[in-house]
């Protein structure tokens, strides 16, 4: 199953340097206001993640204007949007297949509660998204909404693991972002 890249550290290596990379592409095209961008990072308690790895995954990149003081975070593949698991948690175990008897679902503890509420905003609220609303017609034959996430996650069956993976969250990465209020608005 695709559990097994839970044991390879390179795996979430790759992800920290995607979302590296990402958040630097950021920073150079600067605030739309002109104004030059200073890392902000901030912590996070992510669930999901490889013991030896978690040091990796303790901060979210994100940047602060100099100018307007607006919170600029880019898109994550590690993290969609202020979820506490990891976005390939997220994916993998919202699986019809990955029920309660899932290795992933017991190791991580994970409420049958939040496992319903994962597959409910599946097949409800992303495909409200304008993510989805964009994508869904790039798919032919077209994705089965009913079956959300595995009608997508079929899209992708590649041999490599890793590179399924990778194109999956690749898809969801922007789904991970949001740009946050300035600091006198909070």
């Amino acid at each position: 199953m695709c559990y097994e890249i839970f044991s390879k550290p390179s795996f979430f290596r790759l992800l920290q340097r995607i979302d590296q990379e990402i958040a630097t592409a950021a920073q150079a095209a600067g605030c739309h206001c002109g104004g030059a961008l200073h890392r902000a990072a901030y912590p996070r308690k992510p669930r999901g993640v490889p013991a030896g790895l978690r040091d990796g995954f303790l901060s979210r990149l994100s940047y602060c204007c100099a100018v307007c003081r607006k919170r600029i975070t880019p898109a994550s593949v590690r993290f969609l949007g202020r979820r506490v698991y990891l976005g390939l948690v997220l994916a993998l175990v919202s699986q019809r297949a990955a029920g309660a008897k899932s290795p992933l679902w017991q190791a991580l503890k994970i409420p049958r509660r939040t496992l319903e509420r994962w597959r409910r905003w599946w097949r409800e609220d992303f495909r409200l998204t304008p993510l989805w609303q964009q994508l869904r017609a790039r798919f032919m034959p077209l994705v089965c909404e009913h079956e959300l996430p595995d009608s997508l996650r079929e899209r992708f069956e590649m041999a490599d693991l890793g590179a399924r993976l990778l194109h999956w969250l690749r898809l969801l990465f922007p789904l991970g972002t949001r740009v946050l209020s300035t600091a006198a608005e909070v």
